[in-house]
């Protein structure tokens, strides 16, 4: 009954109580010493775990299983369970281990008979060389998987096939035939389980992100997405924080905001998982300036969240909220709760959550007090942030420029006018921020200081 449960609620995308239940089918099959039941209860809990990316427990289920399968003589069941050994090693990023495993294999397996196993280890052998930086040798590998492709008759292998074709063709820049692949890959997947479709549409996006084709991974998560919402699997938040990700660098915060929308209207109200997703769309729409959105939603995740970092997370927020709506009142009185809830600060965070309550405190009560305390601690760090917070609030006027350190210096006498001392500056504490968006800042502006006199 157990077992029967667990394969039930694994088809059904409840992977923790599949677990429960086949653990529980394990005790009973280890007291009546029933050997095949448990080769086959290692076998799914291994595929669970391996899915959850639980790659050190799935690899302890397939040495249970690979015991098993060598006290039972089921020589098949023996060279899966060392192939999935292997992938569980790749995924580690522990190639050299891995390729022994897949070489191991492949010696005990004949050209004849394990046609299907040679053809997936072939694969394998070759992502092991990618991982080794040898291109060549994965190269070789990959093409000497092609005339199995036939013989693997199962809709997960054939997949994986397709993938490492999809990695040959990744390998040699050939973006056109690994985009087709991946569509070809996609549609055969649809003959197999949802969480496999998942899988590789997950996998096409990150193949199209490495081509440059940033707009394809959008559509392939997107359809991700839509699968996990009308099966109710996966993690959903994981899927749109990655496509969130595409989405910002593509320019479309908009489009995000809007399936962070659906997306929390369509999972269960007031579950973890709809209070992620409506604390990620607050952030969204704080960026976009949607003012009453962010408090209507991320007040609604504070009265409902349970730990105290989610609660703190949703004062911040609520504080920027009311500061960029000019209400200061509201807006100090939510930072002063963050300041409450986070005791463990670094200094560095202690000082710039300082400097934010100073800048509140400033627009809501201007005083010589609160411009003393926010040179005292520009003086004493160079962090990007707080040149962000002074440009921003445009304090410098306000400001002692020999109390600044270098880069606020810098931005001092910008506004100012004076671009030869600020160059001198700039010359001699560059190195303090040449990583940084606003060392390239500065840069153009001292590049159009400079054009706009020879014009004249």
């Amino acid at each position: 009954v157990c077992n029967k449960l667990g394969t039930t609620h694994w088809l059904l995308y409840h992977p923790d109580e599949a677990l429960a239940y086949y653990q529980q089918s394990l005790s009973v099959c280890q007291q009546l010493s029933d050997l095949e039941s448990m080769l086959e209860l290692y076998k799914a809990m291994a595929n669970i775990h391996f899915k959850k990316g639980m790659m050190d427990v799935c690899h302890s289920c397939l040495r249970c299983y690979l015991t098993l399968a060598s006290i039972l003589s089921k020589e098949t069941a023996r060279l899966n369970g060392l192939i999935s050994i292997g992938r569980t090693l790749l995924l580690r990023q522990r190639y050299k281990e891995a390729k022994k495993i897949f070489t191991k294999v492949l010696n005990l397996t004949s050209e004849r008979e394990n046609r299907r196993e040679r053809g997936l280890i072939y694969g394998y052998i070759a992502e092991c060389y990618l991982g080794m930086n040898d291109k060549s040798k994965a190269l070789l590998n990959f093409c000497k998987q092609i005339p199995f492709f036939d013989d693997i008759d199962d809709i997960e292998g054939k997949c994986e096939t397709l993938r490492h074709l999809i990695e040959e063709k990744r390998l040699i820049k050939d973006v056109n035939w690994a985009i087709r692949l991946c569509n070809n890959r996609i549609d055969l997947s649809k003959m197999g389980s949802i969480d496999l479709q998942v899988q590789v549409l997950k996998e096409s996006a990150e193949v199209a992100e490495s081509l440059s084709k940033l707009w394809e991974a959008c559509k392939f998560l997107e359809k991700a997405v839509i699968l996990c919402i009308a099966n109710k699997c996966g993690n959903i938040l994981d899927l749109l924080l990655n496509l969130k990700n595409k989405y910002l660098r593509c320019n479309v915060r908009k489009r995000a905001i809007m399936l962070f929308r659906e997306c929390s209207d369509a999972v269960a109200i007031h579950s973890n998982e709809q209070l992620s997703i409506l604390l990620e769309l607050s952030k969204l729409e704080l960026e976009e300036r949607l003012i009453n959105d962010v408090i209507t939603h991320i007040t609604d995740v504070k009265e409902n969240c349970q730990d105290k970092e989610s609660k703190a997370i949703c004062e911040y927020i609520l504080a920027c909220a009311y500061y960029d709506d000019r209400n200061y009142t509201d807006a100090l009185y939510h930072m002063q709760n963050f300041e409450n809830l986070k005791k463990n600060l670094s200094v560095n965070q202690k000082e710039m959550l300082k400097l934010e309550l100073l800048l509140i405190e400033w627009n809501y009560n201007a005083s010589d007090h609160v411009i003393e305390a926010i040179q005292d601690i520009a003086m004493k760090t160079d962090s990007l942030t707080i040149h962000r917070i002074l440009d921003e609030s445009c304090l410098y006027d306000l400001l002692n420029h020999e109390k600044l350190s270098k880069i606020s210096a810098i931005h001092w006498m910008m506004t100012r006018g004076d671009f030869i001392t600020a160059k001198h500056f700039f010359d001699l504490h560059k190195n303090t921020y040449q990583n940084s968006t606003e060392y390239t800042a500065d840069m153009a502006l001292f590049y159009w200081n400079e054009r706009k006199f020879q014009r004249k």
